[in-house]
């Protein structure tokens, strides 16, 4: 395997990596990882890669700490619809998943704002964080462009701005950047459009750190086979599980 430049087959190789050799993971970059090796640091192709998971704490040490879990939209609100696809059955699902793995494998006390198919607004699930004594907020979600070039997985953590009143900005921002690396480690065949700041009231608004998470476009032929896959959701509930975990175990 080449550790090249640049993220492409063109850029100069620095070095070959043998077969069966670990690289360390630095970042996702399309198709491309960022991984050093040997004193060098560069880029392979995903493809070529088989992720490791081992570094991941596996030990219960949640210590009942609530995670409050958000699916998106939910009764006469369907979210982003493809077809016979729709965004709130999606979000549902990885939900449940996440808050299973929270609640199995690390020890957490996951709780749902929607544990059915009911409109709650915004404002509800913020306060539902409030009555659940939440540690941390994470909500989920689909995304949806009239381009179906659009494709790729976000993470969206709080502004600056007058519009933000919660008072874990940093913390959040850690939090998405948490699950961020966790997704775009576990699952390389969706792009990785990073974090983003933007103003989102289930974000801004909330009173604990806080991020939603968008796992792909559900417009786009690629994103939507992972998204409407069982194998993949999973994948995507244990990878946000991982980022929440890794993040509430330095946040005290």
């Amino acid at each position: 395997m080449n550790l090249r430049k640049s993220a492409s087959t063109s850029a100069t190789v620095l070095v070959t990596i043998p077969s069966g050799k670990a690289v360390t993971y630095l970042g996702a970059y399309g198709t491309w990882f960022k991984v050093s090796y040997g004193g060098k640091t560069g880029y392979v192709s995903a493809q070529y890669v088989k992720v490791s998971t081992t570094t991941t704490p596996t030990t219960s040490t949640g210590t009942g700490r609530t995670i409050v879990i958000d699916p998106g939209h939910g009764g006469n609100d369907p979210g982003a619809v493809y077809g016979s696809s729709y965004e709130k059955v999606i979000a549902f699902d990885i939900a449940a998943r996440l808050a299973s793995t929270l609640s199995s494998t690390y020890g957490y006390n996951a709780r749902m704002t929607r544990t059915n198919d009911v409109y709650l607004s915004l404002a509800q699930r913020v306060e539902l964080t409030k009555s659940y004594k939440g540690s941390a907020f994470v909500s989920i979600h689909a995304n949806s462009s009239t381009n179906t070039s659009y494709h790729g997985h976000e993470v969206l953590v709080p502004t600056g701005e007058s519009y933000t009143t919660n008072p874990y900005i940093s913390a959040s921002r850690s939090l998405g950047t948490a699950i961020n690396r966790e997704l775009g480690v576990r699952i390389p065949t969706i792009r990785n459009r990073g974090v983003k700041y933007q103003n989102v009231y289930v974000v801004g608004k909330n009173s604990v750190p806080a991020t939603l998470v968008e796992y792909g476009f559900i417009s786009n032929s690629n994103d939507r086979s992972h998204l409407t896959s069982t194998t993949y959701r999973q994948r995507m509930a244990d990878a946000t599980a991982s980022g929440i975990h890794q993040f509430m175990s330095t946040y005290k």
